[in-house]
């Protein structure tokens, strides 16, 4: 497993490329640790059931 990362980008302009382009790094961010959590609470339900 890997960790979220400590900080996510931060917006240096106003300009709609930029937000756009880091919507979609937090987006992705999101995506990722959502899957890894969800593995994890999976696991951890298996587990219980043992």
């Amino acid at each position: 497993m890997i960790k979220v990362p400590a900080e996510l980008p931060q917006m240096t302009d106003g300009t709609g490329a930029t937000v756009g382009n880091i919507m979609n790094i937090w987006a992705s961010h999101y995506h990722e640790c959502r899957i890894r959590q969800h593995g994890l609470v999976d696991a951890i339900n298996e587990a219980a059931k043992l």
